[in-house]
């Protein structure tokens, strides 16, 4: 079935809602940046700079005093921190498995009590 063309089709051979595009699209202009703000050193003079006393423990020091909290322990097996140590050995364990490990593995009278000094060797210490 065949629509019939209105007057205004008719005259301008297109369909009145249809949009026309220009021939050619407006030039869009070019931006210019600007340069980011650069700052220029400032001449202090030596008496004007902040005086520093170096005894004063900074940030920025290496000397500093001794740590007033005690040293935190570590599980010779594991290095998770360590709440408990293995009578036996004196090695530090932080769980109930790693103490079975201990009591099973390292407390043999022929080759336990060699592998356990091992362990405390690493820590920097011995059993007497």
């Amino acid at each position: 079935m065949k629509r019939k063309e209105t007057d205004t089709e008719q005259k301008n051979g297109s369909l009145p809602n249809k949009k026309t595009f220009p021939a050619a699209l407006p030039k869009v202009p070019e931006y210019s940046f600007k340069k980011p703000f650069t700052s220029k050193a400032i001449n202090v003079p030596k008496s004007l700079e902040p005086q520093v006393n170096l005894n004063i423990p900074t940030y920025w020091s290496i000397s500093v005093p001794c740590s007033v909290k005690p040293a935190k322990k570590y599980c010779d097996i594991t290095g998770y921190e360590a709440l408990y140590t293995e009578p036996q050995t004196g090695l530090r364990y932080c769980d109930a498995d790693i103490y079975h490990f201990i009591r099973t593995y390292l407390t043999d009278k022929q080759i336990g009590n060699h592998k356990a000094n091992q362990y405390l060797q690493i820590r920097g210490t011995s059993k007497i």
